[in-house]
């Protein structure tokens, strides 16, 4: 739907239709709406990846570049 900038870090907002599930639904006290589908706005962090290196960072979306990484591994960290 629309990419936004929020605190330095780049998000993608789009609409997701879903429908209204019976746990969350009674633990909202939304009770009328269990089953009935509505669209809700959801916000995804581009850069939000911390699993892996990445060597830059995505800037806008419609740049058409490829962002290359590498995976972090556990063997610099000592747990024990």
């Amino acid at each position: 739907m629309d990419t936004i900038e929020k605190d330095g870090k780049l998000f993608y907002k789009f609409k997701v239709l879903r429908a209204g599930q019976l746990r969350s639904s009674i633990i909202q006290n939304d009770i009328k709406n269990i089953g009935k589908f509505s669209q809700h706005t959801r916000e995804i962090n581009l850069n939000g990846d911390r699993k892996r290196t990445w060597l830059g960072t995505i800037k806008n979306i419609n740049d058409n570049i490829c962002n290359e990484s590498l995976p972090i591994s556990s063997n610099f960290f000592n747990i024990f």
